[in-house]
């Protein structure tokens, strides 16, 4: 998810109580819970600096641990500087821990997913929630501005406080969008059973994928891939809706040759291969010979293209490779 919802994540989680445990956790439960996407500024480096560095080690395990023990030791050092904002070093820490798990899990369940396990494991996504869900920013800003509006409403009437402020509807809000996800993933499931269980121009599905629509709940992206073709095409799962596979768009995979292939085993091709989740493959003649280019079809399901990475490679007319990188999905220089 971007970084907007991750502040509000985190400074709704201080608001249910964590902020009791010392003055300074809310900034410490803001700077853990936002420090993993400054690797957003590989983008500035280019597609492979992006493909490298984007929700790869700052969003894993070891990630957690590294913002955790950094963001923690500065801010009990800095309260050990000034007295008035001493934190315990255990519980600086722990804070920071949980800024920072918070964040990676909530971009495990969006469609780009981390590298959780890394350096060892691959990507891992859920496809549940857009990068920017409009219901989540919705949930966490009625947690935080709701309370504070009916606090402000009893200040005015001199209502006596009972509890500290914001407390329960941080809470209430942090429920529902566990609950939100949840229902979105039986959403999901229904999506990617509905693509499953269709025959596509004759021929049995090998993968299906499932994306979310950010306006709707009840509307998916679907992906489907056969022997021959990638079918694109919407799932409605609302009430009174239903699902025509043939009202999509079916994109044919070339023919096997040794240029594909060439083009297959470079290394641009190696590197955007082991992230891609749908690749998509064309050939095209040139003067000069071929140009092969690969991209994910996810990104076109999600109209997220301009953070796509894809592959392009040019060959020579035998075949030869003069020329590979990684290109983003919005340009055409490298």
């Amino acid at each position: 998810m971007e970084p907007i919802t991750h502040a509000l994540a985190a400074w709704t989680l201080s608001r249910a109580g964590l902020n009791r445990a010392t003055k300074l956790a809310t900034p410490i439960l803001l700077v853990s819970g936002t420090l993993a996407d400054a690797d957003w500024l590989t983008y500035l480096l280019g597609p492979g600096a992006f493909l490298a560095g984007h929700r790869t080690a700052a969003h894993s395990i070891l990630g957690i641990v590294a913002v955790a023990a950094i963001v923690g030791s500065g801010f009990w050092w800095l309260g050990r500087r000034h007295p008035s904002m001493r934190v315990a070093f255990g519980k600086a820490v722990a804070l920071a821990a949980a800024g920072a798990a918070l964040h990676v899990a909530l971009d495990l369940v969006d469609a780009y997913g981390a590298k959780l396990l890394w350096p060892f494991g691959g990507w891992t996504a859920a496809d549940l929630v857009a990068n920017m869900d409009p219901w989540v920013l919705l949930l966490l800003l009625a947690g935080l501005l709701v309370p504070a509006f009916f606090a402000l409403v009893a200040d005015e009437v001199g209502a006596r406080k009972k509890a500290p402020s914001g407390r329960l509807g941080a809470i209430l809000a942090l429920v529902l969008l566990a609950l939100y996800i949840a229902g979105r993933g039986v959403l999901h499931a229904q999506a990617t059973e509905a693509l499953d269980a269709r025959i596509y121009s004759g021929q049995m599905p090998r993968r299906v994928g499932a994306f979310p629509e950010a306006a709707s709940p009840f509307t998916w992206h679907g992906i489907v891939e056969t022997e021959s073709s990638v079918h694109e095409a919407k799932v409605p799962l609302a009430p009174g809706t239903r699902f025509d596979p043939e009202a999509g768009t079916t994109v044919f995979k070339p023919e096997p040759s040794p240029i594909l292939e060439a083009a297959r085993q470079t290394r641009a091709a190696g590197r955007f291969l082991s992230y891609a989740r749908f690749p998509k493959a064309t050939v095209e003649k040139t003067a000069e010979g071929y140009t092969v280019t690969l991209r994910d079809l996810r990104f076109d399901a999600l109209g997220e293209r301009n953070f796509g990475v894809m592959a392009v490679v040019e060959l020579d007319a035998q075949g030869r490779v003069a020329d590979e990188g990684l290109r983003f999905s919005n340009k055409t220089a490298r």
